[in-house]
C-alpha cells in the first residue's frame, strides 16, 4: 500500500522520535522503517498482525506493508497512518506561520516537520502519563514492562514485535489487580490509577466518536481524571487528534529552548504561532537536539 505526501518529509525527525519513544514488544525501528503491532475490531471480531511503514522520498510516499491478517482492512489501517504519519499536513502552511522561530533558533523552522500522532489512542495516552517527570528511557522502559506483562502475546515476522499492547477493557476487568500488577511493574500508584481512569474514559468514549469532539473538550475532560494536567492532557490532544494548535508552555524543553521561564510570557509569545503551536513546540524540541 502506497500513500503519497506532500514534500518535503523530514522522516529522520520523526522516526527518531518515535523511536527514543517505541514501546518493548509493540513498536520497533528496522533499517529506517517504522513496524509495530497492531489491533483493532472490525465489527465482528478483533483483528491483529503488523504494518511497517518505510518513506519512499524519491516518489513522495510512505510504503505500508500488512500482515496477510490485515490485507482485507487496508482502508481502515491507511486512515490510522495517515493520522500517525501526519500525512494531510501541508508542511508550507506551518513553515511560513512560524517564521518568528527564526529569533528563537537560526535553523528554525524546518520545513517537512510533523507532529507523530498516535495509531492507538490509548496506547499514546498511558505513554504520556508514564513519562510524567521522568526521563524519556525510563518512561519507555515501564510502557514495555506494561505490554510484555499485560499485553496480549502475537506472532511475528519482525524480530522484536512480540505482543499487543493491553487494551482498556483488559484493564479494568479487575481494577485492584491491575493495580498491583502496575505497582509490581514500578509503576507509581497515582499513575496506575491515572491508567484505569483512562481505560475507563476509552472505553466510553469510542474511536468514532473520540474523533469527531473538539480538542479543548477533551483537553478539559482530561483534565479531570487523576493525575492529568494540562502538559499531559494537551500532548494526549496533539499526538491523538491531530491538534495542531495544541501548545506546552510549561514544558522543560519549551522553555529551556525559548530561554523563558514564566508561563504566562511563554504563552503569550505563542499567540503569534497560532494555529500552528504543536508544531512550534516539536520545532522547540528539535533546536534542543541540535544543541
Amino acid at each position: 500500500m502506497q500513500i503519497p505526501y506532500q514534500g518535503p518529509y523530514l522522516w529522520e525527525n520523526l522516526i527518531n522520535f518515535l523511536g527514543h519513544r517505541a514501546i518493548l514488544g509493540v513498536e520497533t525501528i528496522v533499517d529506517g522503517n517504522y513496524c509495530r503491532t497492531v489491533t483493532f475490531d472490525d465489527g465482528d471480531q478483533l483483528i491483529d498482525g503488523v504494518i511497517q511503514v518505510a518513506h519512499d522520498e524519491q516518489a513522495q510516499q510512505l510504503r505500508v506493508h500488512l500482515s496477510d491478517h490485515l490485507i482485507n482492512h487496508q482502508a481502515l489501517i491507511k486512515q490510522r497512518v495517515i493520522k500517525m504519519f501526519d500525512i494531510d499536513h501541508d508542511p508550507q502552511r506551518s513553515y511560513q506561520a512560524l517564521q518568528s522561530l527564526s529569533e528563537v533558533h537560526p535553523d528554525l523552522p524546518l520545513l517537512g516537520l510533523r507532529i507523530p500522532g498516535a495509531f492507538d489512542f490509548f496506547e499514546v495516552s498511558v505513554r504520556a502519563v508514564l513519562g510524567q517527570q521522568i526521563s524519556v528511557k525510563a518512561a519507555s522502559t515501564l510502557a514495555g514492562r506494561l505490554a510484555l506483562h499485560c499485553g496480549t502475546p502475537i506472532e511475528s515476522d519482525v524480530e522484536g514485535l512480540t505482543h499487543l499492547f493491553p487494551s482498556p477493557a483488559s484493564l479494568i476487568k479487575n481494577e485492584k489487580q491491575t493495580l498491583q500488577i502496575l505497582g509490581g511493574l514500578g509503576i507509581n500508584q497515582s499513575k496506575a490509577r491515572a491508567i484505569v481512569a483512562l481505560a475507563h474514559y476509552f472505553i466510553e468514549n469510542k474511536e468514532a466518536d473520540y474523533v469527531l469532539k473538539d480538542p479543548e473538550v477533551v483537553i478539559a475532560e482530561l483534565c479531570e481524571l487523576p493525575q492529568i494536567g494540562p502538559w499531559t492532557a494537551n500532548y494526549i490532544a496533539m499526538r491523538t487528534l491531530q491538534y495542531h494548535d495544541g501548545f506546552l508552555e510549561s514544558d522543560y524543553g519549551v522553555k529551556k529552548a525559548l530561554k523563558m521561564t514564566n508561563h504566562k510570557e511563554i504563552l503569550a509569545l505563542s499567540e503569534k504561532w497560532k494555529p500552528y503551536r504543536g508544531y512550534a513546540t516539536f520545532n522547540l524540541w528539535e533546536a534542543l537536539a541540535k544543541e
